[in-house]
């Protein structure tokens, strides 16, 4: 005879976690936004050095996309 043992899951504590994660993004995203904001309302500019060898896109999904919703400021 076998005993199967199931692991139980809380849906609750699972979605609460991911709620929060997804918060904490979308947080982040709006101050680095806010800041941008601001950069530009003050006439600041900061460009980014070129770096060689580099020619592909900034991420693995091609370019399509952005990973949690942020923006790249360019």
């Amino acid at each position: 005879m076998k005993l199967l043992v199931a692991k139980e899951t809380d849906v609750r504590a699972t979605v609460h976690r991911d709620t929060l994660a997804m918060a904490r993004n979308y947080e982040r995203a709006a101050r680095l936004k806010l800041v941008r904001v601001n950069m530009v309302r003050a006439g600041l500019e900061v460009k980014g050095t070129k770096t060689q060898g580099h020619s592909g896109p900034p991420f693995q999904d091609g370019g399509r996309g952005r990973p949690n919703g942020f923006e790249i400021f360019s």
